[in-house]
């Protein structure tokens, strides 16, 4: 009989009588794919069992490629289903985001989700009625249970923050390339604020790097006391002794705001960026639209609000379990119109797995 394990030399196939070679090669061949579909590396498996039968006959070889593309096809998801797929990135996953991807397929699946093509009258009944105070005590309670680490405010996926926010950095780059010089002309030290700034993840990776002074907004405890951990250990936060930075070129954290979006009120004309990432979610469209007014006052001359946020592609998804809300990118667009903000720039987050939402990059200004 033949072993499912490969000829370890050619003199192996010597020994098979060749009238039957032919069957035997096909025979491990669907075993061969059978078992590539089961641990989801198809193309691997057929450049192997390709590599080990490229030494026989022509006719043979030809026929063997023929009953491997017929039994990949009737046996392979098509290459054109985006939940099935896998780029090159997803290839690249280690184990804690291929279970970060069951969790998340899971949750996907689960009755907590649902779409919707208008979700105001959803707000007026669920949310409005008591002012937002479950929507928002829901939220809250959900990431108690979170890790206050950087894997946890990822939601598993804490190997894809080195690409988020080197994407980022040439975003805010290339925008604040124009508004530089009236930043020069007012002269003093620039100041940005992290709005859902979970354990300071971005102000210690971006934010701090290209603005002088830096305030994070978040409302659970616990990851704002992870965040001054973390940047207390980078030398942007002197422990609230007020003793100045670490830093070399004197960026440094300035203050922590405990509390949510849809209470917080910045000081007029102090910031050069408002920062919000992955949380606007959590607000709903009302609130949001009060909070980016709110925030285009709280801007310099020539300062920015950079919104970064998750992209549904069918209407508006609802996931009761952290309250919070994907939309499309025409809803961005409208409550971007309804706040008093002009769109100076709008880029894709690239080279995420495919399993998450596409995101998009919005840098705002208010109107003159």
């Amino acid at each position: 009989s033949l072993s499912l394990c490969p000829p370890r030399s050619r003199w192996h196939v010597h020994v098979i009588d060749m009238s039957c070679f032919f069957h035997a090669t096909t025979h491990l061949m669907i075993h061969a794919v059978s078992f590539a579909v089961a641990v989801g590396w198809t193309s691997d498996a057929h450049a192997w069992v390709a590599t080990k039968t490229r030494h026989t006959p022509w006719w043979q070889t030809t026929r063997c490629a023929t009953a491997m593309e017929t039994y990949a096809w009737m046996l392979v998801p098509s290459t054109r289903d985006d939940d099935a797929c896998e780029t090159n990135h997803d290839r690249r996953m280690d184990e804690a985001d291929r279970r970060a991807v069951r969790r998340l397929r899971e949750r996907r699946n689960t009755h907590l989700r649902q779409v919707y093509e208008d979700v105001d009258t959803w707000w007026k009944e669920h949310v409005h009625a008591d002012r937002g105070k479950k929507w928002y005590r829901d939220a809250i309670h959900y990431w108690k249970g979170v890790d206050a680490t950087v894997d946890g405010v990822l939601g598993g996926f804490g190997s894809v923050s080195h690409v988020d926010t080197s994407e980022s950095r040439a975003f805010l780059h290339h925008v604040l390339e124009s508004q530089r010089k009236r930043t020069q002309e007012r002269g003093g030290r620039t100041r940005a604020i992290d709005c859902g700034a979970g354990v300071g993840r971005i102000t210690e990776q971006l934010l701090i790097d290209v603005f002088d002074d830096v305030d994070l907004l978040e409302p659970l405890p616990h990851f704002l006391d992870k965040a001054k951990e973390n940047l207390a250990r980078a030398g942007a936060w002197d422990g609230g002794q007020h003793k100045g930075t670490m830093r070399s070129d004197g960026h440094r954290v300035n203050h922590f705001f405990q509390m949510g979006m849809q209470d917080f009120e910045p000081e007029e004309k102090a910031y050069d960026c408002v920062w919000i990432q992955w949380c606007l979610g959590h607000l709903d469209d009302r609130a949001c639209v009060e909070f980016l007014q709110r925030c285009g006052k709280g801007l310099r001359d020539g300062g920015l609000v950079v919104v970064k946020e998750n992209i549904s592609s069918k209407g508006i998804i609802l996931d009761r379990e952290d309250s919070s809300v994907t939309r499309p990118h025409s809803c961005w667009l409208r409550l971007f119109k309804q706040s008093g903000l002009i769109l100076v720039k709008v880029e894709n987050q690239r080279q995420f797995p495919r399993e998450l939402f596409e995101v998009k990059m919005y840098a705002l200004k208010p109107k003159c």
